[in-house]
């Protein structure tokens, strides 16, 4: 969960890192089915992958796989999404928790069965569904994505019916599902 004071949950099947530069942690590795509470500050903008403190905390880009973006607005609501734009390790939800019942979800195993054609390979050296959007977004994945999912509920598409929710108590559930790091 992220919250406005601002905490951050998510269970994991694999772990996963967190890198929260501007606040107190550098990033939190939680083994599978582990469940972090973490504060982000006010102004808080950022994103939650899945990864490998050896290879996401290299100071390289790494933007292969499923993000959990989120943000906080200046009234203290958090805004948050899952994006396959950037590829996809395994699929994921976002909740609110104020009680408004809003959510994003993809609960499918995407990776298993997927074609060939359809993976990139991530810096770890584990295979994920190739990125969506850039220079050469690959169809095959995005087609194989929206077999799986819809896109009212994830970003597949960069225009898409918008899948963002709000949670007015500054407070989101991130949940990754099998994948790969």
């Amino acid at each position: 969960m992220i919250t406005h004071g601002n905490t951050f949950q998510q269970v994991l099947p694999r772990q996963a890192v967190v890198n929260c530069t501007t606040n107190r942690c550098n990033y939190i590795k939680l083994p599978v089915g582990a469940t972090a509470f973490v504060s982000v500050c006010q102004t808080w903008q950022g994103r939650v992958v899945r990864g490998i403190p050896e290879v996401n905390l290299d100071g390289g880009v790494h933007n292969l796989g499923t993000w959990f973006k989120s943000s906080i607005s200046p009234n203290g609501w958090i805004w948050g999404d899952i994006s396959f734009l950037e590829g996809c390790d395994g699929g994921g939800s976002v909740a609110a928790t104020d009680g408004s019942n809003a959510s994003r979800k993809c609960h499918e195993d995407l990776l298993t069965g997927a074609p060939s054609s359809a993976f990139a390979t991530k810096q770890t050296g584990t295979k994920a569904l190739a990125k969506l959007v850039g220079d050469t977004p690959n169809e095959i994945a995005r087609d194989w994505e929206l077999s799986k999912c819809s896109a009212g509920e994830v970003w597949i598409d960069e225009d898409n019916s918008d899948p963002v929710i709000k949670s007015t108590n500054g407070r989101l559930e991130f949940v990754f599902y099998k994948g790969r790091a």
